[in-house]
């Protein structure tokens, strides 16, 4: 047993192979040396008219066996299977019915493409048909082209009928639900208004349109709005709000933070806005530390004072690291870790201003390197205060020139870092509100509460959104919605949010709409004044008015309607999807026939085209960790070396596992349903997806295929 040890960390030890060039570089080269070097004879004589001929003959046979016969069966059953649909409006039926459609169109296409394929050069075989074919001046590599020919005429069929039936029951759906919508809007039923505002847009857009929808740049949460407070960034303390900037060392840079520490400041202003009660605070070794009035644990309670600001290093996900210390500094206290630059009396009135530096030793540098790039965050920690940093420079990151004595260096001593820069050029600065299950979230409140309101503003650059024949260009706004009320009814009450939307060149550019009624995670749709968004770079700006709710913001909440087409041309784009994974089974079949019997082709086939997918889906059992599990599981009392052979066996046997699914094709990128489903439009990026899968693995296939019918013996 322990001989085979050293062989499996060998296994272990070979790479997993690459992609992106190196892929279509192994592609051509199977091609090449498959057709120039191998084929060549067979190349030059290739006749285009029997490759179609055979084709035809694969599509005459295929006919003759009836194999149409399933299409009115996967009809039956769409039909049926709609009936018992649960749809939450006329639009979610209609996509509904679309979804069973596509689903029942690739089933039928894979199942009929697969049998076909699989069995056909081995019946061919068994019944010494081929004899009259190979006899013939045809070569291997017509057969191959030409029965991949006939495979695609029968899946293009196959497709025709599903596709025209998709389009005309779904067509009848949408007419149906469309009365639908007409009764409820002109019928005597009082309806709440945000679903009236729904039906509205969709009897208006109909339910089978598509749009191309493109997401904002940013988003970020403020507490004041940027245009009223000019070079100010102003958050919300009580560590609702902060403001973290990214940053990356380079080589000469983590050298001498690795041997000199680092030092983080920001300057700072703080202005109170109301009265909370104030806690204790004392002096310790490590600083100093809060302690609430109340007794709890430091900052288990908003309510810290006097007004407290955290500097901290996060890591590339925005997660505290291990090992980094916390930096918090009560303004303007001087501590030996946090240090203020100059002495201000604290006021209730107005706002104060001091600069906050830590330090960073050496020792906690280590820990920071391991990441690619991090982010350095300042937050406020007091309720009652709001803080600002100045936009173009919130946090300031440095690197002493020598090592740091107790005093702190001079400036012209230290070695500024800058941040990174986005792709526009501009320092990455992200303003992040109050964190929940999905994404962000921002409170709501009475008008009257507006100073303690936070407001979040979406930035979009280089937008063009599509303008309706009355001039309009329409934005969706999809958002989790979670509440505190306690009132219970029948119908939720909407969220009530005023929407601002402005050029981000000139503000005084903008469109209000007050309010706009959004329900929990149900698409609210608004139009806006094309000339408001014209230069494809504006804001959004969202505030929640409706006190107790709490407004969910993810990065694609907003999204703005740049493109529409029609169902049909839509459609067509997904069945042409549907026919590349078809040509792509047709290819993997009458590969794996030509060296197997057809029963285990079948498997192959199947094996192939769901490797990756499997691997992928099951990745988290595939770990290093699972050959412990086995054993901890099966074989409890093995001895140390029958426990060492199993887990490494294990685990190299899933290490070579998911080696070889990574050249397996990733059906995935044949995706004909996400968008369709979802209203969009099937976009030229998601079909040259499937082509290119197509073509890297179909191409090579179909010339080992050939490769393998010239030496197989098929006649005497």
């Amino acid at each position: 047993m322990h001989a085979f040890l050293p062989i499996l960390s060998q296994v272990a030890a070979t790479p997993e192979p690459t992609h992106g060039a190196t892929g279509w570089l192994i592609v051509a080269a199977i091609v090449l040396i498959g057709l120039v070097a191998l084929g060549w004879r067979d190349l030059r004589r290739l006749s285009f008219t029997r490759i179609w001929a055979i084709g035809g003959v694969c599509f005459a046979e295929s006919i003759r066996r009836r194999i149409l016969l399933v299409t009115p069966l996967a009809i039956l059953g769409v039909i049926i299977v709609t009936q018992f649909q649960n749809s939450m409006d006329e639009q979610d039926a209609v996509r509904q019915t679309l979804k069973f459609c596509l689903f029942a169109t690739g089933l039928v296409l894979v199942l009929t493409t697969i049998i076909l394929a699989c069995t056909n050069i081995p019946r061919e075989i068994e019944t010494k048909v081929i004899f009259t074919i190979v006899t013939k001046p045809t070569s291997r590599l017509e057969i191959v082209l030409g029965k991949i020919v006939g495979f695609a005429r029968v899946s293009a069929t196959v497709l025709a009928i599903m596709g025209l039936f998709t389009w005309s029951y779904v067509e009848f759906r949408a007419w149906r639900m469309e009365g639908f919508i007409s009764q409820r809007l002109s019928g005597p039923l009082a309806i709440p208004p945000s679903d009236r505002a729904l039906l509205e847009h969709n009897q208006a857009t109909g339910l089978l349109g598509a749009r191309s929808l493109v997401s904002p740049q940013s988003v970020a949460i403020f507490a004041v709005d940027p245009a009223l407070s000019g070079n100010d960034r102003w958050i919300f303390g009580a560590q609702n709000q902060q403001c973290v900037v990214r940053y990356n060392l380079d080589a000469a840079q983590q050298w001498a933070a690795s041997q000199r520490g680092i030092y983080v400041s920001a300057a700072v202003k703080w202005q109170k806005y109301k009265d909370v009660a104030p806690p204790e605070i004392r002096a310790s070794s490590s600083g100093f530390s809060l302690t609430p009035s109340n007794g709890h644990a430091p900052f288990a309670d908003a309510g810290l004072h006097p007004p407290t600001v955290l500097l901290e290093l996060l890591d590339e996900n925005l997660l505290s690291m291990t090992g980094v210390s916390l930096f918090v500094a009560p303004l303007p206290v001087n501590t030996k870790e946090a240090r203020v630059a100059s002495e201000i009396p604290l006021s209730d009135d107005g706002a104060q201003a001091a600069t906050v530096t830590a330090y960073m030793p050496p020792g906690g540098v280590g820990e920071l390197l391991k990441h690619p790039y991090f982010y350095a965050k300042i937050g406020g920690q007091s309720e009652g205060f709001r803080y600002a940093v100045d936009a173009s420079h919130p946090i300031t990151l440095t690197i002493p020139a020598n090592r740091p004595n107790d005093d702190r260096p001079t400036t012209n001593q230290l070695i500024t870092v800058p941040p990174d820069l986005d792709a526009d050029g501009q320092p990455i600065i992200v303003y992040r509100g109050q964190t929940a299950l999905f994404g962000q979230q921002i409170p709501g409140g009475n008008a009257d509460e507006e100073a303690k309101l936070p407001l979040a503003i979406y930035t979009f650059h280089h937008a063009m959104g599509r303008a309706d024949e009355n001039g309009r260009v329409s934005m969706e706004l999809t958002s989790p919605i979670d509440r505190v009320d306690a009132k219970v009814s029948e119908q939720d009450d909407p969220t009530r949010v005023d929407v601002i939307v402005r050029d981000s060149d000139h503000p005084e550019l903008q469109f209000t709409i007050s309010p706009l009624l959004v329900e929990n995670r149900r698409t609210a749709f608004f139009d806006v004044p094309a000339n408001v968004v014209a230069s494809g770079n504006f804001q959004v700006v969202f505030r929640d008015r409706t006190a107790g709710h709490f407004l969910g913001l993810l990065d694609d909440s907003l999204r703005l309607v740049t493109d529409r087409q029609g169902f049909t041309w839509n459609l067509f784009k997904s069945l042409l999807i549907l026919w590349m994974l078809g040509l792509l089974v047709v290819t993997i079949s009458i590969f794996s026939s030509t060296f197997v019997s057809w029963p285990i082709a079948v498997v192959l086939t199947a094996v192939i085209l769901l490797g990756h997918w499997v691997v992928i889906t099951l990745g988290e059992q595939n770990s290093v960790a699972l050959g412990r599990s086995i054993t901890r599981d099966f074989f409890a009392s093995a001895t140390g070396a029958q426990v060492q052979f199993v887990d490494i066996s294990v685990e190299r046997l899933t290490t070579m596992i998911n080696a070889l699914a990574s050249v397996l094709p990733d059906v995935a990128q044949f995706d004909a349903t996400g968008e369709l489903e979802k209203g969009q439009i099937v976009a030229i990026s998601t079909m040259a997806d499937g082509a290119c899968v197509l073509v890297e693995f179909g191409a090579p296939l179909a010339v080992l295929a050939y490769l393998l019918l010239r030496i197989k013996e098929v006649a005497p």
